[in-house]
This record gives C-alpha cells, sequence and structure tokens, in this order.
C-alpha cells in the first residue's frame, strides 16, 4: 500500500525546517501529509517549513489545544494535531472530514485516528530522534499514486 521513497538525515533544526520548506515546493492542492513521530520529534518545526514554502505569513504554532487551525494562503492550509483526541467519535464532534477538498493542503500530526476517514491516502512522513539529538524523516508514499513520485527528488 505504500513504498518508502526517501530516509533524510536532519542534523538540527534548521534543516528540519528547511526540509519542510523543500517539501511545500512539490505538493499540490488536495495533498495530505500524516506526521508520525515522538513528542519533540519536530512534526511542528517540519510543518513551519512547510507553510513557509507554502506562502503562509502567519506564525505556525503547534494547535494541539485547539485541534485545528487554518493559514490563508495561496492554497488553503489547515495544521491539524490529534494528540489530545481518544476516540473516532471526536473526529465527527468537530466536522474534521470538512477539511479534507481539492483546494486545500493538509498536514496531520498525530495521525493514527483519522486514518480509516481521510478521503485519499496521505503523505507519510515518519521522525525518529537519533541518539545524537539529530533526526530522521522517513518519507513514505501510496504505491498507487504517481503524482508523488516527485517526493524521491
Amino acid at each position: 500500500m505504500y513504498k518508502n521513497i526517501q530516509n533524510q538525515q536532519l542534523s538540527n533544526a534548521a534543516a528540519c525546517w528547511a526540509f519542510g520548506w523543500h517539501i511545500a515546493s512539490q505538493l499540490q492542492r488536495g495533498d495530505i501529509l500524516a506526521l508520525q513521530g515522538p513528542i519533540g520529534s519536530g512534526k511542528t518545526l517540519l510543518t513551519k517549513g512547510i507553510a513557509t514554502g507554502l506562502g503562509i505569513e502567519d506564525e505556525i504554532v503547534s494547535p494541539s489545544y485547539n485541534i485545528i487551525h487554518e493559514y490563508p494562503g495561496m492554497v488553503s492550509f489547515y495544521h491539524i494535531d490529534l494528540y489530545r483526541l481518544e476516540k473516532p467519535e471526536e473526529l465527527e464532534e468537530i466536522d474534521i472530514i470538512s477539511y479534507f477538498h481539492h483546494n486545500s493542503i493538509v498536514v496531520i500530526e498525530w495521525p493514527q485516528l483519522i486514518m480509516t476517514y481521510l478521503p485519499s491516502l496521505p503523505i507519510m512522513l515518519s521522525l525518529t530522534i537519533e541518539n545524537d539529538n539529530s533526526r530522521t524523516v522517513q518519507v513514505t508514499i501510496p504505491t498507487s499514486e504517481k503524482k508523488y513520485e516527485y517526493f524521491g527528488n
């Protein structure tokens, strides 16, 4: 269902942000990105780079308490953090599916709860913290989606 196309070493916070910025230049309207990794692994920092690369000028902050932040720009950009949610019913209460449409780009932190509700398979970015405090991000894409091949470059 997925194939690994890239493992990227990120030596510091600036490299994490820059990797997000690079990803943004390759995104298309309708793309969904699912970010996985432990607390402090760089999910929000990566999202900041993506948002900046999409031309978003607002300050990007973690939506852990608000669940969803919407940022205006050339494309609707939604930053979703599901860390605090525990049950699928909570997704319905906030009408989360309405944020996934062909004109938006959506980044989801802690996506485990929502995976079966997504309208399409997301680009998966899995972050790990290495012993030297650097990060590794593994990029996997749906095997059925040729449009995502650009992430391997």
